[in-house]
This record gives C-alpha cells, structure tokens and sequence, in this order.
C-alpha cells in the first residue's frame, strides 16, 4: 500500500533536490526513499523503476528550460531576441548543470516519452528560428545548426576549455552567437521580395 501524501510529483521533486546536490548519476533508490521517509520497495507503488523516475525528472527540467527560453524570446526585435536566447540557454546549463544534463538524456527514453517533452525545450527555438526562415526544411536545419554550436560550447566549458587567460569565455561565446545570427540572417536576407520559402 502507498504512503499517504507520497505521489509521483512530491517523488519527482524529491529526486530533482537530490539530482541537484549528489549528481546526475550519483542519487540512489535508497538515497531517493530516505529523502521521502518510505522504504525503498515503497516506491514501486508509484513509479515503474528509476529510469521513469530520471525521465520524470529530465520532463521537469525541461519544462523549466522551456519557460527561461520563452521569456527570453519575448522580444519585438529578432535580433534582441536571438541573442537573449543565446544567453538565457547558456545560463541555465551554468546554472543547474545536473538539470540540463537530465534534459540531455531524454532521448535515451521511449519515442512516446520524447516526443512531448522534445517539443517543450524545442518549441521556444522554433518560435526563434521561424522569425528569420520560412520554409519547414530552413528551420530543422537552423535549429540543429544553433542547437549544436551552443551546446557545443557548454560542454567544452564543462569540460573545462575555455580558460585561456587572452580571450575569455565570455568573449568566445559572444563570437560564436553572433557568428550565428550572421548565418542566419544571411538566410533571411537571401529570400527575394515577394519570394516564398
């Protein structure tokens, strides 16, 4: 029988907590059954198995992403809001490393699993994307584009680069955003008047 007041969420928020303090892959069942004051076992009353409890989390975090990016984007100027974007993605994964590390493991879960919750951290992009590129192909690729070169940098960051005394991270990351909104805008302006896409 399940504990009264435990569900998935309060479980769900419990392992967030832990996630955030012990690591991505460190947090236990154990670890995650303490937290909450149940048994281990006590769990299975309400989650499958930890994978549904990491892709839970990773859901959670991503829905998080998602509302920073919207906000970012919510800007009359495109340009304003390409690079707030740029920004606002880079100080989330600074700022809860473990988090977008979740988010970056859902595609390891079920195509039922990612195909909601890819389209919340998607969508904000999308939306960006679509203010300088018309055509459906256009903005697949100008999404993958920015997405990789973005979360490339974060993990070469991450990694520990870009500690080079002469150029900071900082001033790299400001280089290669705008190195992007120049591709993109080159798209943009390569659409002739009067022109679909």
């Amino acid at each position: 029988m399940a504990k009264k007041g435990i569900t998935k969420e309060i479980i769900c928020k419990a392992a967030t907590e832990l996630i955030i303090e012990k690591g991505y892959d460190r947090f236990s069942l154990r670890e995650l059954a303490s937290k909450l004051d149940v048994k281990p076992a006590s769990l299975y009353s309400h989650v499958k198995n930890v994978r549904e409890i990491s892709v839970a989390v990773g859901e959670n975090a991503a829905r998080r992403l998602s509302e920073v990016l919207e906000q970012a984007i919510d800007r009359e100027d495109a340009d304003e809001a390409f690079i707030a974007f740029a920004h606002a993605y880079r100080n989330f994964a600074h700022g809860n490393p473990e988090l977008y590390r979740a988010i970056m493991a859902l595609p390891g879960a079920s195509e039922t699993e990612l195909k909601e919750e890819e389209q919340k951290t998607i969508r904000p992009l999308k939306m960006l994307v679509e203010r300088y590129v018309s055509s459906e192909t256009d903005s697949i690729q100008y999404q993958r584009f920015l997405r990789s070169a973005l979360h490339g940098f974060i993990m070469l960051e991450s990694e520990g680069f870009m500690r080079s005394k002469k150029i900071t991270a900082d001033e790299s990351y400001d280089m290669l955003v705008q190195s992007c909104l120049t591709e993109i805008r080159n798209a943009k302006s390569a659409i002739l008047p009067g022109e679909g896409r």
